[in-house]
């Protein structure tokens, strides 16, 4: 009698055990369970930082070019101009009348007018050794530029060559004419007229007279 009272509470012991082991993992499955759906409803409402970050700027991307497709320059535009020479390493600022080309045109096309005025650059701008015109800030209202120039990037002011049995020269572009000589070719030596078929540069306007007189005697 005795061992079965012992064997009857030694079962009851090991199914309290049990039951409890039970409940326990339920409450913990239960708590993991309502903790995992609360994370998510915030995440779902909360978006991460990085996602606002992006969105905002998207949208601001966005705004910024619509509002320079939609401004445009006018008259009454400031322009104001950085002028920065490498050789140097001297910046300048100065505000001036807004060039004509830019009337009337928003950012983009500025943008194309200043691409096209560094193809097609003036004599004046080449001598100075232009290197790059750039669009620094737009708006309606004022617009900032910024040319670079390497003064020391030009070695040559003239380029003389033979042109219909004469001698013309030319500026460092070797397009525009700086004056027709009038001195025929048959009065040069064979090693300067070799030379001038080639093309001869010269440095300034002292050596381009010291050169052309050396042509004549």
């Amino acid at each position: 009698m005795k061992e079965n009272r012992n064997g009857g509470s030694n079962m009851k012991r090991v199914s309290i055990y049990a039951i409890s082991f039970l409940s326990l993992c339920v409450l913990l499955s239960t708590s993991y369970y309502m903790s995992y759906r609360f994370a998510s409803r915030k995440a779902n409402n909360n978006p991460t930082e990085q996602e606002t970050k992006l969105g905002s700027i998207s949208s601001s991307d966005v705004r910024d070019v619509a509002a320079g497709r939609n401004m445009t320059v006018t008259k009454d535009t400031v322009y104001t101009e950085q002028v920065y020479d490498i050789a140097s390493d001297e910046c300048k600022e100065e505000v001036k009348i807004v060039p004509n080309e830019f009337v009337g045109l928003n950012r983009e096309q500025v943008v194309a007018k200043m691409n096209q005025m560094m193809q097609n650059k003036t004599l004046d701008e080449y001598n100075k050794g232009l290197v790059s015109y750039q669009l620094i800030s737009f708006s309606s209202g004022n617009i900032v530029a910024k040319k670079t120039y390497n003064s020391k990037g030009i070695l040559y002011k003239y380029y003389m060559q033979i042109m219909d049995n004469e001698i013309v020269v030319y500026y460092s572009d070797k397009t525009t004419v700086c004056e027709y000589t009038g001195i025929p070719v048959d009065n040069l030596s064979d090693n300067d007229r070799e030379e001038l078929l080639y093309g001869v540069w010269v440095k300034d306007e002292a050596e381009l007279y010291s050169t052309l007189e050396s042509y004549t005697s």
